[in-house]
């Protein structure tokens, strides 16, 4: 049985590997790739590092160390990470990526670059509007580094040794040594304010993130049941011009079999869904979700495989 599963894996594998990517989408993820690194390089040479924001990370130990010992901050960076994927290979058998490799590689260069101008072109001594615009600009660059495969080394390497070992969660993990590091600054630096616009840059940068990967406009998943289930769902789908799906299931407490409407839905159409609902079954047990990627019809298209 499980050297069936085991085949199946492998030519699920074979067959993924079946549907590269064509040349010319390459190329453009490649560019995204060093657009997305150059923009969160602007984020930390210009908002971050002037004003001592640490924002976890190897950025964020590369800061300290520059205000600590005056270390150089592009060479901190290339020592941490190629360190890190050492560690990686050394401990978890993994080999890093090329994008990886070339992200930690080339943008300390890019920051050691932005660095010769920055004090010419200072921004702000407000480190509120640091946290935000450079929470921003990073959030943006590394979201869109993510998005075309890539990452930037860095304490998600870490992260995930720290999940094998001592057996948490990679995303836990991750919060916990970007919040030392973000902590960190106030002992290092002396001053805890630094440490807590750390902790405001690092929830800046991971909602722009999420915003990156998931987009602005989600959509609601939505689970209704109630025994006015096809009136319900009639009016769902004429009124909002969405599909439904009648799911069967039963109450554990009640032992009795049910019907649950499932409906997808855009953010716009909720208040509208509870109208009906309400209109037919004021006390129809309702489950509202966000569902951040929706494809198919009705909603985004399928990317195109070549």
């Amino acid at each position: 049985m499980k050297k069936k599963a085991f085949k199946q894996k492998l030519n699920t594998k074979k067959l993924l590997e079946q549907y590269e990517k064509p040349l010319y989408q390459k190329i453009i993820n490649f560019i995204l790739l060093n657009i997305g690194f150059t923009i969160s390089a602007l984020g930390y040479v210009y908002f971050f590092l002037p004003n001592r924001i640490v924002n976890g990370g190897a950025g964020g130990v590369a800061t300290v160390l520059y205000y600590t010992f005056g270390f150089n901050v592009s060479l901190t960076l290339i020592t941490i990470n190629i360190f890190l994927v050492f560690l990686q290979m050394r401990l978890l058998g993994k080999s890093s990526s090329f994008k990886t490799l070339y992200v930690i590689i080339v943008q300390p260069i890019v920051i050691q670059f932005l660095l010769k101008y920055a004090d010419k072109t200072h921004i702000t001594d407000d480190p509120m509007l640091a946290c935000l615009f450079g929470g921003v600009m990073t959030g943006i660059g590394i979201g869109i580094v993510f998005k075309v495969g890539g990452t930037t080394g860095g304490t998600d390497i870490l992260a995930r040794i720290f999940s094998k070992y001592l057996r948490v969660s990679v995303g836990r993990a991750l919060t916990v040594i970007d919040f030392s590091i973000a902590l960190s600054s106030g002992i290092f630096l002396g001053k805890i304010e630094l440490a807590l616009y750390g902790i405001i840059s690092i929830f800046f940068v991971t909602r722009i993130i999420d915003i990156i990967q998931q987009g602005l406009n989600y959509s609601k998943v939505v689970y209704i049941i109630s025994p006015q289930y096809m009136i319900i769902s009639e009016a769902l789908m004429g009124e909002l011009q969405r599909g439904a799906t009648l799911i069967d299931v039963q109450g554990l407490f009640t032992q009795k079999d049910k019907k649950m409407i499932m409906i997808v839905i855009n953010k716009r159409q909720i208040f509208r869904l509870k109208e009906i609902i309400d209109q037919f079954d004021p006390g129809a047990f309702t489950v509202v979700t966000d569902a951040y990627s929706v494809m198919g019809n009705g909603f985004k298209r399928h990317p195109e495989v070549e």
